[in-house]
């Protein structure tokens, strides 16, 4: 055999200036590569790599990893997680690790990956056996904000099937605790919800050059936009996040919206541009073998008779408004004026306006019937895909689009619940190559985040005294003459929990009638709120604090005038805690051990049980009480 008369040759290599020794380059996956040199101790540089062509990255500035005066190093990149060199530095040969990842799966004990339809920020969970402090607070652990936790599953031997990634939101490190809790969001949600325009509040370009600029402005770097042609000036407040004005964004170009995919990658389009790198499909569940119906709710809530649709034009001209009438079950009374009244972004033609209304028609359409099923771990599942259930092999009609998924896995087991609901629409699936697409909801009856309007309008009895409209104030009499403060009416013999017995002629403002003894409470026995506000403290911004499915939700309000400040008492060590928003997110403030913590019973929304906030360890639980 004779030797080849083409011998390898390298076509390729990067020149470093001001380099002293030779140095080597390390790939992380396809995502990433790693200059490491001598030059005046160990340098480094960082280059995005794009589809694994790492030879036509770009490297970023240098950073000085050690200021050591190293003379030779060798490395070796035998195992993902970690790189290994020896160094010489004066007469010693040295070790060298550097620890850039972690598996987590030998100390995993549990860990949820929840979705929604109505929100494009993912969030994940994992609770971790406690290794010890080195393993989470050394010098060489990766736990801090902002690290990326993947998640990913293999059955029998097969390759890892990913279900998604999120950045640390929150670690919390207790010594003495058996397992310590970790949580985080996807790039949508740690990256674009969280970071605002600043000074960097107008662009010019088209849809997907504007779309592009704010993904930038987040960091984010992995991303598909599909195309546009419509250029304009977009300005954005200094203080919108950058998830909102994508919002604004999307808007303008009705129908686009925006998904995550599994490895962190963020496209923007239209539906069925998406199509082309994540499509939904049909599913057909044996509800006696493959999952297990543990709820089903019907309710009018959100399903709405007609749909009425306004926008201005580009000239600043009103168009035509649009109205609508939307299917519903036929044997639901819903009323002919329930209507959905939706403002367009400003610009729209006529005809689009019209696409528009119709799209809103059509997501609103069937709206009210839910039903949750709890199954095996199934990681392919995706929001938005269709699903239908059979019992004893009776065809079933398709009950709808799935609206939330949470995945759950550890070592208690891997388990998938899925919520359904029947509004939306959805093409038929082909398998000739044309994408397959859904509609679904962007304000659902079932298992959704409700526009506040809608929750306030659901809930005001919270504060009504269970007899509504918190006895009309006792109409607060005409302030009268101030009488003499005497016999403050009477207290109106606790009018009857309403009419707080006329105010008693307002005598001394009648002490407004006593406010019925506070009718509008009840008197379950602490503080009773179906829905309270709260101010941030850094941002000012007011929230409305509730809780829907068992978990507490924040939403931004244009008023906090009844803002408060809960006190709390800790469960396990008798400790007394503030509650209040900073940056959006919930804090607990320890305060002095004589204030007075009162129970702040809140009706869940969605389940109608009823809970308290406490704290465990420092932590803020929900405990669930009774009515009274």
């Amino acid at each position: 055999m004779s030797a080849t008369t083409a011998p390898l040759v390298w076509d390729f290599y990067r020149a470093v200036e001001g380099a002293e020794g030779l140095g080597s380059v390390v790939e992380y996956y396809d995502e990433a590569s790693q200059s490491l040199y001598l030059s005046s101790g160990l340098q480094t540089t960082v280059a995005d790599i794009e589809d694994g062509h790492w030879s036509e990255a770009e490297p970023g500035g240098e950073i000085e990893l050690t200021d050591d005066d190293f003379t030779a190093t060798a490395w070796d990149h035998p195992m993902n997680g970690q790189l290994f060199a020896a160094a010489i530095l004066d007469d010693d040969l040295l070790f060298l690790r550097y620890i850039y990842a972690r598996d987590l799966s030998q100390i995993l004990k549990t860990g949820t990956h929840k979705t929604r339809r109505d929100s494009q920020i993912a969030q994940m969970s994992l609770r971790l056996t406690n290794a010890g402090e080195d393993y989470f607070l050394g010098p060489a652990s990766l736990f801090m904000p902002g690290s990326r936790v993947t998640a990913a599953v293999s059955m029998g031997g097969s390759r890892a099937y990913k279900i998604g990634e999120a950045f640390l939101d929150e670690f919390e490190y207790d010594r003495d605790a058996k397992e310590i809790p970790i949580s985080g969001r996807n790039n949508i949600g740690y990256r674009l919800s969280g970071q605002t325009f600043d000074e960097d509040t107008t662009f010019e370009g088209t849809g997907n050059e504007v779309a592009a600029w704010i993904l930038g402005l987040a960091g984010i770097k992995k991303y598909h936009i599909g195309p546009s042609s419509y250029s304009q000036v977009w300005t954005f407040d200094p203080d919108c996040t950058l998830y909102k004005g994508l919002q604004q964004v999307f808007e303008f170009f009705a129908g686009w919206t925006m998904i995550e995919l599994p490895d962190g990658t963020v496209c923007i389009g239209y539906p069925w541009w998406l199509a082309t790198y994540q499509v939904n499909s049909i599913y057909q569940f044996n509800g006696n073998t493959e999952v297990t119906k543990h709820r089903t709710r019907k309710s009018a809530d959100a399903a709405y008779s007609r749909v009425r649709v306004t926008g201005k034009a580009a000239d600043g001209s009103e168009l035509t408004p649009v109205l609508l009438t939307v299917p519903n079950f036929s044997h639901w009374s819903l009323g002919s004026h329930k209507t959905k009244h939706v403002k367009a972004a400003d610009g729209l033609t006529q005809s689009e306006l019209q696409s528009f209304a119709e799209q809103l028609r059509d997501e609103l359409q069937y709206i009210g019937l839910g039903e949750n099923f709890d199954g095996p771990l199934r990681p392919w599942l995706l929001v938005g895909d269709v699903a239908s259930v059979t019992y004893d092999d009776e065809e079933s009609e398709d009950l709808g689009l799935i609206t939330s998924i949470t995945h759950t896995f550890g070592t208690s087991g891997f388990f998938t619940s899925f919520a359904i609901d029947s509004g939306g629409t959805a093409s038929a699936q082909t398998r000739s190559g044309e994408a397959y697409t859904t509609r679904s909801a962007s304000v659902y009856g079932y298992n959704r985040q409700q526009d506040l309007a809608d929750l306030i309008g659901k809930i005001s009895a919270g504060k009504d005294g269970k007899d509504g409209a918190k006895g009309d104030k006792g109409d607060t009499g005409d302030t009268g003459a101030k009488g003499d403060k005497g016999d403050k009416g009477d207290k109106g013999d606790k009018g009857d929990k309403g009419d707080t017995g006329a105010t008693g002629a307002t005598g001394a403002k009648g002490d407004k009638g006593d406010k019925g003894d506070k009718g509008d409470k009840g008197d379950p026995g602490g503080i009773f709120y179906n829905i309270f506000f709260l101010l941030d403290t850094v941002t000012s911004v007011p929230y409305a604090l509730f809780i829907t499915g068992g978990r507490i939700q924040l939403s931004e309000v244009a008023d906090a005038s009844n803002a408060i400040t809960p006190i709390i008492a800790d469960t396990a060590t008798s400790a007394k805690y503030a509650l209040s928003i900073a940056d959006g997110r919930i804090i607990l403030t320890e305060v002095a051990s004589s204030t007075a913590a009162t129970d702040h019973k809140i009706v869940d929304t969605d389940t109608g049980l009823f809970y308290k906030l406490a704290a465990d360890s420092g932590r803020l639980i929900l405990q669930e009480v009774s009515a009274s």
